[in-house]
């Protein structure tokens, strides 16, 4: 699914693994979209970079990782990831417990036009993220 110009695919449902897990895989276009600051309250996040490279905010550090590199992210840590380097770049993510439910409302979202923080700050809240206040 194309999510504000970034190409996502749920790998992994919740419903595949009783809600314990879900896996998701995104190109990431160079200077393309990227979430808002948030914190989970319930899931851990895994990220691994396959290709290129990515910036990750976690907490309040920067970090770069490029092709192998991880980063687990448990609850209540504020992050977020960017490309503002000059290639895609492609990562594996997972959510423990599943939140895929929450990338097909997002697909769904972005089929209706630019991102706009308004709309994606209201639907973060209702999956249980907490967006970081600018």
């Amino acid at each position: 699914m194309d999510v504000f110009g970034n190409a996502m695919e749920i790998r992994t449902t919740g419903a595949e693994t009783a809600g314990a897990f879900s896996l998701l895989a995104i190109t990431v276009a160079s200077g393309g979209f990227a979430p808002l600051p948030h914190v989970h309250r319930r899931e851990a996040e895994l990220f691994v970079v396959l290709a290129g490279e990515l910036e990750f905010l976690v907490g309040e550090e920067v970090r770069t990782l490029g092709p192998g590199g991880t980063l687990h992210v448990p609850p209540g840590v504020l992050h977020q990831f960017r490309n503002p380097f000059d290639a895609e770049a492609q990562m594996v993510f997972l959510h423990a417990p599943a939140l895929d439910g929450f990338f097909v409302e997002l697909g769904e979202l972005a089929a209706q036009g630019a991102p706009d923080p308004s709309t994606l700050a209201p639907l973060m809240a209702r999956w249980g993220m907490e967006v970081a206040a600018p």
